[in-house]
């Protein structure tokens, strides 16, 4: 009998180390374990607030999908995605610089989001790829760009949309995006 709770044993112990293994790869997984045990761990990306020693800080102000298939997000990197975006300088109430609906207004669809492949589209800075990585289908958020993650890493001018407010934004300036991540079109 002995041998028997052995052997037990050490499938529960191989069972646990299963999991142990799978949540390192991916913490944020759904796991079944026969049909006892079960637990999801929450993902990174349901955060309501993430700030980063650089500056980066981005601040969930309504929840998205609470789905867990790719579809659902979080944003994977070239994933091609529709958002909606404002951006400004000198916070978030300030002028406008860019947004979706500036771009989509010269389209003849005339949409307010706009069609993106994440990581390669360089109309974007670094930091909407980090607040778009964090995301899951359906939120909204704002965050903060610092001039290290801009454009040129902040050291150079740039040109705003040409319809909007603002037409360049100065060398080392802190930008402020609103944000929406609308559907998730290939993860």
């Amino acid at each position: 009998m002995e041998r028997s709770h052995g052997r037990n044993e050490g499938r529960r112990v191989s069972a646990v180390s299963l999991v142990v293994l799978l949540a390192l790869a991916r913490p944020w997984a759904s796991f079944t374990i026969g049909r006892r045990a079960a637990f999801r761990l929450v993902p990174p990306a349901l955060a309501a607030e993430v700030s980063r020693p650089d500056g980066f800080s981005y601040t969930m102000l309504s929840a998205g999908s609470d789905g867990v298939s790719p579809r659902d997000g979080p944003v994977r990197s070239y994933a091609k995605v529709w958002i909606k975006f404002t951006g400004h300088v000198d916070g978030f109430d300030g002028p406008v610089f860019d947004s979706s609906a500036l771009r989509g207004a010269r389209r003849p669809v005339k949409k307010d989001y706009v069609e993106i492949e994440c990581n390669t589209d360089d109309t974007f800075a670094a930091a909407m790829w980090e607040a778009l990585h964090l995301m899951k289908v359906g939120e909204k958020g704002r965050f903060v760009q610092p001039p290290g993650l801009s454009f040129g890493g902040g050291k150079a001018s740039f040109q705003g949309d040409e319809d909007s407010e603002v037409k360049t934004v100065p060398a080392g300036a802190t930008l402020y995006y609103d944000v929406e991540l609308v559907r998730i079109i290939r993860p």
